[in-house]
């Protein structure tokens, strides 16, 4: 039995180091994505690696061996590795614990029959027992060495977490301590929608009920910051750290159990792009900050379907309790802790960027420089908040460039690629209404550097209306329309309008239809699919109908293609 036992132990052992590994691999996918519970899960790997080796050590030395301290010491290594080691290694030391219970309990008697003798002398291995007892008793020293060396290994391989506990009301007081008034409203109202989820989450019963908790903080969210910028937010570093090609990982706590930052590996970074460039001015000055600096920064959010900003969570439940959502930062600089303790009543421009950089902004060099980027096509964004559109935020309507003749621009539902693909836009199309774009500040411009500025353009995204449907297209596609509608033939030539007999029509789809295609400062109106319309005009490039359409009082424009007409 001594010696099936110490087989059986040796089998399971060799299978739960395999288990531990496993549990090793799903704990590192979940540390990637930063999973709730990764941490432990690496932990229970670890400790199944070593108890499966104790196993397999115990296990062998039961086989050749009569004493039984090894089958002792491969017990309590079966025990503490069901209980440490994680549910795949529990399933497999199972077995080891029953090969070491087998050498244990081995006390059968014996009959031993002597040759030459007239009666046979019954010996019970209780004699047997009684040795193993007293090898124990001479081998105690080493035993309980073994056993508290086993379990200090397995306290320095659990990894310890290094953040401040949000279970500790004292520590979530540090984190944000004289913070919250300093904070600008719409970071009060981002905060307030996550922690109203995070309230609901509690009373959640069952995972159709938080999934419905996600779906409205996502509407509430796009609502929101729907522009996807982030500007002189406030909170605390609570990650400061770099990846293996040694860019900069950030991650600053905004509230209690809320924190925005970049992602933490180049894997899930391949599309956002938000790790810190060590090339970049904003690396070098994070750089010299360290972890619990509280710090003012402006940023884009990365947006997608599933939350409308990425939360940095694989699971509905973590991106709900405790979300990390992802942001690719534009400044950082250091919160002026003097004003924090005299608690004014509102952050000065001079803790977001000193004066002198201030009126650097506004010196006729920086002016030329502008200028100069402008006649290079390579012209900064502008500011583009709702109120501004129409004004100073850009052009009234845009028209598509650089897309190849007969491709598309695509329409997303979010400023991201990856996002759903909502409608398209011919590589000619012009009356595309700006709806504003996800630009940065003038101030924030003039301090990049040409990296970071290449980057800048790269990530805007605007927002605009076509034919009745409204959704981000890339900025690189899109230039000022004028307001003259051209074709290939007649280029330059202002579109004129014929008049035609009357004839009645409708629309086959969702259009915007202009109030003048002459001006880029016309007024657009959606029409519905199927909306019947009297056609009275026609553009001399053939492109465009005029047309009188109720309830619309006066004449309005429309795209050929999008008229379907009655035959009379």
């Amino acid at each position: 039995m001594r010696k099936s036992g110490g087989i059986i132990s040796l089998i399971a052992g060799i299978f739960g180091f395999i288990a531990a590994i496993v549990t090793l691999f799903f704990g590192g996918v979940g540390s990637v994505f930063e999973a709730r519970g990764a941490d432990t899960v690496i932990g229970l790997g670890w400790g199944g690696v070593f108890f499966s080796f104790m196993v397999i050590i115990f296990g062998a030395i039961q086989i050749g061996t009569k004493g039984k301290v090894s089958s002792i010491l491969l017990t309590i290594s079966s025990i503490a590795g069901i209980f440490l080691g994680g549910t795949l290694v529990a399933v497999c030391l199972s077995l080891s614990l029953i090969g070491g219970i087998l050498g244990l309990v081995e006390g059968r008697k014996e009959s031993v029959s002597l040759q030459g003798e007239d009666k046979t002398y019954e010996t019970v291995l209780v004699k047997e027992r009684d040795n193993s007892l007293s090898l124990i008793k001479t081998k105690k020293p080493i035993i309980i060495f073994v056993i508290v060396v086993s379990f200090l290994l397995l306290l320095f391989m659990i990894p310890k977490n290094q953040d401040v506990s949000t279970d500790d009301p004292h520590s979530k007081q540090a984190v944000t301590q004289g913070l919250v008034e300093y904070q600008p409203s719409k970071q009060k109202d981002f905060i307030r929608i996550i922690q109203s989820s995070q309230l609901e989450l509690g009373r959640a019963t069952n995972d159709m009920i938080i999934g419905g908790i996600r779906k409205k903080r996502k509407e509430e969210i796009c609502r929101l910051i729907n522009w996807g910028k982030v500007e002189n937010w406030v909170g605390t570093i609570e990650t400061l750290d770099s990846n293996t090609e040694g860019k900069g990982i950030l991650v600053i706590k905004i509230s209690d159990d809320v924190a925005v930052g970049t992602w933490n590996n180049a894997l899930s970074d391949f599309k956002a792009g938000t790790l810190l460039n060590p090339d970049s001015n904003l690396f070098s000055q994070v750089s010299r900050m360290n972890v619990g600096d509280k710090v003012i920064f402006s940023g884009l959010f990365v947006f997608d379907d599933k939350d409308c900003v990425e939360v940095q969570s694989i699971t509905a439940n973590g991106s709900i309790s405790k979300p990390t959502f992802t942001l690719k930062f534009l400044s950082v600089s250091p919160l002026d802790e003097s004003i924090i303790n005299h608690k004014e009543e509102a952050v000065p421009h001079s803790i977001i960027s000193s004066s002198v950089e201030a009126e650097k902004a506004q010196t006729v060099s920086d002016v030329n420089n502008m200028k100069s980027a402008q006649s290079e096509n390579t012209a900064p964004p502008l500011s583009s908040d709702p109120e501004d559109v129409g004004g100073d935020g850009g052009p009234d309507f845009w028209a598509v460039t650089g897309v190849i003749q007969n491709d598309t621009l695509n329409i997303r539902s979010m400023p991201n690629s990856g996002a759903t693909k909502i409608g398209e836009i011919p590589y000619n199309g012009v009356g595309l209404r700006n709806l504003g774009c996800n630009d940065i500040p003038l101030s924030q411009w003039l301090e990049m550097d040409e990296r970071e500025r290449v980057e800048a353009r790269n990530n805007r995204w605007c927002k605009i209306e076509y034919q009745g449907i409204s959704g981000w297209v890339h900025g690189k596609f899109l230039k000022e329309d004028t307001g003259e509608v051209v074709s290939g033939s007649q280029n330059n030539n202002i579109v004129e309008i014929k008049n035609v007999p009357r004839k009645t029509g409708f629309l086959t789809k969702e259009t915007t239809a202009r109030s003048d295609i002459k001006s880029k400062g016309s007024m657009s109106v959606g029409i519905k699919n199927g909306t019947e319309i009297v056609i009275t005009g026609i553009s001399n490039d053939n492109e465009w109908y005029e047309i009188e359409a109720k309830p619309l009082q006066g004449k309005f424009y429309v795209p050929v293609g999008n008229v379907g007409t009655f035959g009379n």
